[in-house]
């Protein structure tokens, strides 16, 4: 019997099925083409589906070795994806990404006294010097505007992870 909702994959994807504009979020921020990405908290793989098949290399993250199992069943050995058991509070893979995804309030999982500093830390250690918003133009900004709260929040974050190194 599992513990909890992160211990039962099925009951994850019932709780948090498949949402085609969050699929497309996620795929318009990460770039597409051969940008590198790390989804941190990747769950059963939801999200990573569609980022791979936009044609990113991702790096699925996550600290359940039962839902990193779930996500290699429901999308199989592909060539773009590695699949990762860390934990966000704290991690080092010795690479740098030009996109992080921390996708559907997983941020609110660091409830520990500095545990989202540290996370945020971590993950700024992993970001490109010039990573930021996905955006068609040359300005990192250009794609955000209050008009769209979830590029705001996109490059809010990258600021903020910039900053934390």
């Amino acid at each position: 019997m599992a513990d909890g909702l992160y211990d039962d994959p099925d009951l994850y994807d019932l709780v948090a099925p498949r949402d085609p504009e969050m699929e497309a979020f996620y795929v318009r921020m990460a770039g597409g083409g051969a940008v590198r990405v790390l989804e941190l908290a990747c769950g059963t793989g939801r999200l990573t589906a569609p980022v791979a098949a936009s044609g990113a290399r991702i790096v699925a993250a996550d600290v359940s070795e039962v839902m990193l199992e779930a996500a290699r069943a429901n999308l199989g050995e592909l060539p773009n994806v590695r699949y990762v058991q860390l934990d966000m509070r704290d991690f080092d893979l010795g690479e740098r990404f030009e996109r992080v995804m921390i996708a559907a309030n997983s941020l609110l999982h660091l409830t520990e006294p500095g545990a989202l500093l540290s996370g945020l830390r971590a993950t700024a250690r992993h970001l490109e010097p010039r990573a930021g918003c996905s955006s068609t133009s040359s300005s990192p900004t250009s794609g955000c505007s209050a008009s769209r709260p979830e590029t705001v929040s996109c490059w809010a974050i990258s600021t903020t992870l910039h900053s934390a190194r």
